[in-house]
């Protein structure tokens, strides 16, 4: 079945970070009104894209709903730390809770109903129980327990997306699968932790097309999976990467400390209707093997 094209206005926080922009740039190229909240304009805008500021208060969340009236809000924004510090307890909690908390009275007040929420596998560990692996996931369920809230109120209906390892050949962010591919090709040391953890990696194009996806359903509720059918051990990805370089990635074996989970094989939940990956692990490397060489842009 062929998704119908995405909603035709929509509000994306998180749209000037990795995933929220390729978004916002995706469903604006394909016809849609696209606002994005955000705490400062980009230097680049996107084309065609309103950017609204969000200062922290419920009224400029408030402004920014009245002035857009979006169909659909797709809350992507979140502040991830590994291992929190005391200094990162204020602002992961604001991040991960407060706005969000903002978001959800506003746009209840206003009657605007429907949201698409971006989760991640990294909530919990796969233990029993299934325990927070750190602050961040903690703060990202404790959020889902307030839009668990708003949804049993009848004022939210939302679509939760469980997203994984998200990764692209132009991710400007720190990922173990971008520095194992710059690793072969400068022939540099990769550091890599002696637990071996599971990666549960998932293309960017393939994360959009799910978003997309997921604002073309009508009348869909529930948390859906956004991943592969199956992780993958990070010793596994390197051999794979080695394979298709064609050099060696020297690898230096480091104390860096495990989280709850990492060496468990995270099972996959519900796939989203209308969608499936259709970007593999080995081609996803390829395309970042040949960025790279062309780009020059290595990340250690």
């Amino acid at each position: 079945m062929v998704a119908e094209p995405p909603t035709s206005r929509v509000l994306v926080t998180g749209g000037t970070a990795y995933v929220g922009s390729k978004l916002a740039t995706s469903l604006s190229e394909s016809g849609s009104e696209v606002a994005v909240l955000t705490r400062r304009v980009p230097p680049k805008p996107i084309p065609s894209v309103i950017y609204l500021v969000h200062d922290g208060s419920m009224s400029s969340i408030v402004a920014a709903l009245t002035a857009t009236q979006p169909e659909t809000i797709v809350h992507v924004a979140a502040s991830y730390v590994r291992q929190h510090k005391t200094s990162d307890v204020a602002p992961l909690i604001e991040a991960n809770i407060t706005m969000g908390a903002l978001l959800l009275e506003a746009a209840a007040s206003l009657g605007i109903r429907r949201m698409v929420y971006s989760g991640t596998f990294f909530q919990r560990s796969g233990v029993p129980g299934g325990t927070p692996r750190n602050l961040y996931a903690a703060a990202k369920n404790a959020y889902e327990e307030i839009l668990d809230f708003y949804e049993s109120s009848g004022a939210i209906e939302s679509i939760r997306l469980t997203l994984c390892d998200v990764y692209g050949e132009d991710d400007p962010r720190p990922r173990l699968l971008k520095a194992a591919v710059s690793a072969a090709l400068d022939e540099s040391t990769l550091r890599v932790p002696h637990h071996d953890p599971y990666l549960v990696p998932i293309h960017i194009e393939d994360v959009i097309k799910a978003f997309e996806t997921a604002l073309s359903l009508e009348n869909l509720r529930g948390r859906f999976w956004v991943g592969p059918a199956a992780a993958v051990k990070l010793s596994e990805i390197i051999a794979l990467v080695t394979r298709l370089v064609g050099s060696t990635v020297k690898v230096e074996r480091a104390d860096l400390p495990a989280l709850p989970g990492d060496t468990l094989a995270t099972a996959p939940g519900v796939t989203l209707p209308d969608w499936q990956p259709s970007i593999g692990l080995e081609e996803g490397i390829l395309r970042m093997i040949k960025f790279h060489r062309v780009s020059g842009e290595h990340y250690q």
